[in-house]
């Protein structure tokens, strides 16, 4: 059964006529060396016994331009792993794997690299996996740096984890983490945004603020003081503006991003558009960020709630909200949903780069259900389509875009 395939490479499940493949390669003193030990050769028996047993792993061969190489497995690391590794108070899926390249003629050719990438993709992008880890031994550098080159991170030492060769040998826990890397990517993309476009250029989507956002403001014309919470303010799209509405008031914008780079600008267009007494920034993940309560008469986030690393974290998020919110209070919230990417020049379907995507229906249910007994003032949803530049690839984007927004009764 196929697992999945790339140009190069096939994954697919082992069948019993690959007995005889690792007998051969687990009777290689060289890659012995590296999986299982030398004073552990596999004879059929043994092959049977490790290799052909029941339980949830999914055990495959690897085959490089048609020829078997190796082998590789994947699985759900149950309860006593999340206990070991210290993942036991995470949500999310975790996968583990285990590799090697039987045939020692194709080491040093960087298919291991092209497997264990081809690999994270597929345990991610299809079997939904938060963090993909392994537990190298510390000795193997050349697997760890392979693995690190693939974007895995060092993230604990298990002292004397695995027996080899008579030994009890010291690990390392790696992690693959899709928040870590979507993060990484959004980062890169922000930041040459950030670098390349001033704040309100024309023909950028800094351009303007969100009509809505300001619309929303308006309600609290009559106010003398309007504490305002921009939660993913980015460089003030939306905070320079209502600092400049607040300018002859009192109040204040609290800006938050998980953005040093972001809140850094904000500051230098708080300067340049005479808003700076108005504008008070924490460099945050929203996720984490603690709202004071009863402190805030609006909060407004813009494409940035789905930037939580789960859907626990977002309701988290929404409940400090709902809290920080005084009486009669607004939010003004935008959020994706259902995310569709397609690399432009072959029209590949990618997997989409957000930490959350929910279906809109699910969205609209968590929506309805954390304000009920608030007065919707607004809700609208708008299929939307645009174009972005990631890694210098052009990528169209398409989302079900969710607008709404209630106050606080």
């Amino acid at each position: 059964m196929l697992i999945y395939q790339t140009d190069a490479l096939t994954v697919r499940k082992l069948a019993s006529s690959d007995k005889e493949l690792l007998v051969s390669w687990l009777n290689n003193p060289l890659v012995l060396s590296y999986y299982e030990g030398r004073d552990r050769p596999h004879d059929m028996e043994r092959v049977e016994e490790h290799f052909y047993k029941e339980d949830s792993a999914t055990r495959c061969l690897i085959e490089y331009h048609k020829k078997p190489i190796g082998y590789i497995q994947f699985y759900e690391i149950d309860e006593e792993e999340r206990l070991e590794y210290g993942y036991d108070d995470l949500a999310g899926t975790i996968y583990g794997t285990d590799q090697f390249i039987g045939e020692t003629d194709y080491w040093n050719q960087g298919i291991g690299k092209l497997l264990v990438t081809s690999m994270v993709e597929y345990l991610v992008g299809e079997l939904g996996a938060d963090r993909v880890v392994m537990d190298p031994q510390q000795w193997n550098v050349r697997a760890i740096t392979c693995y690190e080159r693939c974007g895995f991170k060092k993230v604990k030492e298990l002292v004397a984890h695995e027996m080899h060769e008579g030994e009890l040998r010291d690990c390392w826990l790696i992690e693959y983490s899709r928040i870590t890397k979507i993060r990484e990517e959004e980062r890169k993309y922000h930041e040459a945004c950030y670098e390349n476009y001033k704040l309100f250029e024309e023909g950028t989507w800094l351009s303007k603020p969100v009509k809505t956002v300001m619309q929303t403001l308006s309600h609290f014309d009559d106010y003398e003081n309007v504490t305002v919470l921009d939660l993913g303010c980015g460089v003030g799209r939306n905070s320079i503006p209502m600092a400049e509405a607040l300018k002859y008031k009192g109040g204040k914008v609290v800006c938050v991003d998980i953005l040093q780079s972001a809140l850094t600008k904000l500051l230098v267009y708080s300067e340049q558009f005479d808003v700076s007494e108005r504008i008070e920034t924490h460099l945050s993940d929203i996720g984490e960020y603690d709202i004071a309560a009863d402190t805030y008469d609006y909060i407004v986030a813009v494409s940035s709630l789905e930037h939580v690393d789960s859907e626990q974290t977002f309701k988290r998020v929404l409940d400090r909200m709902t809290m920080g919110t005084k009486d009669k209070g607004i939010h003004c919230l935008i959020l994706n949903s259902q995310l569709q990417e397609m690399d432009k020049l072959t029209g590949e379907e990618l997997t989409p780069l957000i930490e959350l995507n929910l279906t809109t229906e699910h969205l609209q249910t968590i929506i309805d259900n954390q304000y009920e007994g608030w007065e919707v003032l607004l809700t609208t949803l708008n299929n939307l389509a645009f174009d972005i530049e990631r890694n210098g690839r052009p990528i169209r984007l398409k989302t079900a875009c969710l607008t709404f927004v209630a106050r606080k009764q």
